[in-house]
């Protein structure tokens, strides 16, 4: 029995596989809008369900301020980093190969859209983080602070399909 739900989810896991790689071949825009979409509509509708489940929290203002100014400080790092290491990787790779790496990178929405939506997640969190006056007890407020650590968890978990990209063309 457990031998046929592993080949049944491989081969699940295989179909799947086949589609991303064909919508990153020839729809990539379409494939990375959906994918940093549905990361920001996870992150509000999570934020709305902690929001509703948790209705009399209140936050601390100054426990909200240190933990989003050590989220704004970690995704200002990762930015740095990744952004970093990829134009160092394109350009050994571009000369030790041909300039059309750079063509492909510079074409590939992926890196762009991950740069664009930490540069959202920064930005919503600073707005944030210089609103917060006294405690958060809002729902509002509670929803944005929820809103801003949701979308700061997922798009730390966007990093995992950029490094799978890149492996991947690094070995074609």
């Amino acid at each position: 029995m457990r031998e046929k739900m592993f080949t049944a989810f491989s081969e699940k896991s295989d179909e799947l596989s086949e589609k991303l790689t064909y919508l990153d071949n020839r729809k990539p825009l379409y494939l990375w809008v959906s994918v940093y979409g549905g990361f920001f509509c996870l992150a509000l509708f999570f934020a709305g369900v902690s929001t509703w489940l948790w209705p009399g929290l209140i936050f601390n203002s100054d426990s909200v301020r240190y933990i989003l100014g050590a989220l704004i400080q970690s995704q200002a790092a990762v930015i740095s980093i990744v952004v970093t290491l990829t134009l160092v990787a394109v350009q050994w790779t571009a000369s030790t190969y041909s300039p059309r790496v750079v063509e492909v990178f510079k074409r590939h929405p992926n890196m762009w859209l991950l740069l664009f939506s930490y540069i959202v997640s920064i930005t919503f969190s600073t707005i944030l983080l210089t609103s917060i006056t006294g405690d958060v007890s809002s729902f509002l407020q509670r929803f944005s602070v929820f809103c801003a650590i949701y979308l700061g968890i997922f798009l730390f978990v966007t990093l995992f399909p950029l490094h799978s990209q890149y492996d991947e063309s690094a070995q074609r």
